[in-house]
């Protein structure tokens, strides 16, 4: 009996330990797909839409000044807040041909993110809980998967989520209308990984502006391209 009890509080002790290994692989996989978008060269993701980061004309700082300056008259700019020191933040910004709710609507359909985020596999609504979605990909052959849940949707100026199971990550995407056919996009997202790895991908400036180029940038081109094609015609 006294074995008995003694490998029974044995296992129970090793199961939170099994539950933070879990937890350290994944974190794993995600530090894994960041570092490989700094591999020298063209991005390895491959898509229908994928074109070089180094082709698309980067908005001029007098246009940012303008954009900054539209969002915080519109009220829907982020307010300036401390980063956990286990957080990765990419960002990129992009102006589109192509309306503010056009633009919206587009990126606030979830289950089409696939079609601009090549990296992504599926995203789906739950059946069960239509708040919640279900968002996942495949890295080195291994599945990533994690639901979220939208935390603030202000048409057609923002739309902010947070995942609640899985892979930790947080977005925001800012829409400023410039003129009546065009639209300035900001993509926000961030990422939580170990602290040792978080301080090595962000030791640089570089090293963020890579991120930002391979993943965000080429999200944003993507989308540009599927939504005039699919979204804009007469």
């Amino acid at each position: 009996m006294e074995r008995s009890r003694s490998f029974v509080t044995s296992k129970k002790r090793s199961q939170p330990s099994h539950k933070m290994t879990t937890m350290l692989l994944k974190s794993l996989r995600l530090t894994g797909l960041i570092v490989i978008l700094l591999l020298p060269g063209e991005s390895l993701i491959q898509g229908s839409y994928l074109y070089r980061t180094n082709d698309a004309p980067r908005t001029s700082s007098s246009r940012l000044n303008e954009v900054a300056s539209k969002a915080q008259e519109e009220d829907v700019g982020t307010q300036a807040t401390e980063t956990p020191s286990n957080h990765i933040v990419v960002t990129s910004e992009m102006e589109m041909d192509i309306p503010i709710q056009v633009c919206f609507d587009a990126f606030s359909d979830l289950p089409r993110q696939p079609s601009w985020s090549p990296w992504l596999h599926s995203v789906s609504y739950d059946e069960k809980n239509p708040h919640e979605t279900v968002w996942k990909m495949r890295y080195l052959g291994l599945p990533i998967s994690w639901r979220s849940v939208s935390t603030n949707n202000k048409r057609p100026h923002v739309i902010e989520w947070k995942s609640i199971k899985g892979l930790k990550n947080f977005g925001r995407v800012d829409f400023t209308e410039l003129t009546d056919q065009t639209t300035h996009m900001k993509l926000t997202l961030t990422f939580e990984v170990p602290r040792i790895a978080a301080r090595v991908l962000t030791q640089s400036a570089k090293t963020t502006r890579m991120v930002e180029d391979r993943m965000l940038r080429t999200t944003l081109q993507n989308f540009r391209n599927v939504v005039l094609e699919n979204d804009m015609k007469e």
